[in-house]
């Protein structure tokens, strides 16, 4: 069956509730640009990186990629119009050790595959330090594998598409990449770098049902959004060992290095939450203004 024919078939599946068509994504591209510019540019990079384990300090980065987009406002638009992006940029990494079994079995990526390969730091070191934002699905993972390998990088501004975009106000469920995509309509090869930040890419540009008909904003839009705004690191400090439920219901972390339970809020919910320990009689938190270069750490 030709691909005319498979897009008429789904085309007529799609149109019956009783199923839903999941397209694949197009193989990943670039698009140059040499607009002047009419408004705010702002250079940002996709990153994904495949590791040996979760802990930066001891396990080691095997594959990383990274996409370069370039994005233009004007005045206080909150809509940023796509200028320019860089197919992606992938390399593998020998870790000198034996990659383990599990992560072989989620990423593909033997020891066969990485052996005598290295990631050419420079051009990394190049792309990510001329970055105006580094966006990364869990950006948490990836900041501090990054990080840890690149240490004269520095800090720079991120952001996390998992965490800094409140999906489920977007009616899509789950903080899965490759969930989030199939919920948009498609689906790509997950837990390979490269195929990650392109789907990230495609996912991010996509304007949710929510939005369709009420105005011209992406995914993209809403994450620069929250990147922007100033928020709280919000520490408390004291609080009685009972309370660790409450905390933990209401969104807190615990910090094992600074053992402290900890979230960040917005300047609203700040005010709100000064209000709601006053209430309960908790000793005063300590509320540190944080941007993009101290989030995700």
């Amino acid at each position: 069956m030709n691909t005319d024919a498979n897009s008429n078939l789904a085309d007529i599946v799609d149109r019956d509730n009783r199923f839903r068509v999941l397209r694949r994504l197009e193989e990943p591209w670039g698009k140059e640009s040499d607009e002047p510019a009419r408004g705010r540019r702002r250079a940002l990079v996709l990153v994904d990186v495949e590791t040996t384990g979760l802990d930066p300090e001891h396990d080691a980065i095997i594959e990383l990629a990274l996409m370069q987009v370039v994005v233009e406002s004007e005045g206080d638009d909150l809509v940023h119009r796509i200028v320019s992006w860089t197919k992606p940029e992938e390399w593998l990494q020998d870790p000198g050790r034996e990659i383990p079994e599990r992560i072989s079995f989620l990423t593909g990526i033997t020891d066969d595959a990485v052996a005598g390969q290295r990631i050419d730091d420079d051009r990394v070191l190049e792309v990510l330090s001329k970055a105006d934002l580094i966006i990364a699905h869990n950006a948490r993972f990836d900041r501090a594998f990054i990080e840890q390998r690149y240490l004269e990088l520095g800090p720079r501004p991120w952001a996390c598409s998992m965490n800094e975009i409140d999906w489920l106000t977007l009616e899509m469920d789950g903080k899965n990449l490759g969930y989030l995509l199939m919920q948009s309509g498609r689906f790509y090869q997950a837990h390979h770098a490269a195929n990650d930040v392109w789907s990230l890419f495609k996912l991010l540009t996509h304007a949710p049902a929510h939005f369709q008909l009420l105005d011209a904003r992406t995914c993209l839009d809403l994450l620069l959004e929250a990147s922007d705004a100033e928020s709280y690191r919000v520490e408390a400090l004291n609080a009685p060992y009972g309370f660790k439920d409450r905390l933990k219901s209401r969104g807190y972390k615990w910090d094992p290095k600074k053992r402290v339970w900890w979230t960040e809020l917005g300047y609203p919910e700040y005010l709100s939450e000064r209000d709601w320990f006053a209430e309960l009689g908790l000793p005063s938190f300590v509320a540190t203004p944080i941007d993009a270069t101290q989030r995700h750490l």
